[in-house]
């Protein structure tokens, strides 16, 4: 995929469920390639390293729903690994504790964020992909 991506230098990306700035981060080299983003993480502490370990990306912490999931909502946060959290985790996953967090929509992160045309996008939001494209229109995706 880089073979395809790497031919443009002022694209965008957007990543949600970023978790961590580096570790298995599907939009860390297009940021050391000079790419700018829009990283979306829900738990505090990872937002944090995000904002110091990214500069090339703007952070939203927040998670993100269909429009009727809008709000507040606790956020399952997974033992030993918190890749795993999720508004809904899989069978099998040890909640440690649970994570007040606010639920927006991905048509609200791009309207706050100028309303950008996206490049490349990556959902890593532990199968809750289905509800957060219903909170996305057409208007930010596509070719230039």
């Amino acid at each position: 995929m880089w073979e395809i991506l790497r031919s443009q230098d002022e694209w965008l990306f957007l990543e949600a469920g970023a978790n961590h700035p580096t570790k298995l981060s599907q939009t860390w080299l297009f940021e050391l390639h000079g790419w700018k983003g829009i990283l979306v993480e829900p738990l505090a502490k990872n937002c944090e390293l995000l904002r110091q370990h990214r500069p090339g990306s703007r952070v939203f912490q927040c998670a993100l729903g269909a429009p009727d999931q809008r709000g507040r909502a606790q956020f399952k946060v997974a033992g030993g690994d918190d890749a795993l959290s999720g508004l809904v985790v899989d069978d099998g996953v040890i909640v440690e504790r649970m994570e007040e967090v606010e639920v927006r929509t991905l048509d609200e992160v791009l309207a706050e964020a100028g309303n950008p045309k996206l490049d490349f996008m990556s959902l890593d939001v532990e199968g809750f992909e289905l509800q957060v494209l219903r909170g996305l229109t057409s208007r930010g995706i596509g070719p230039r």
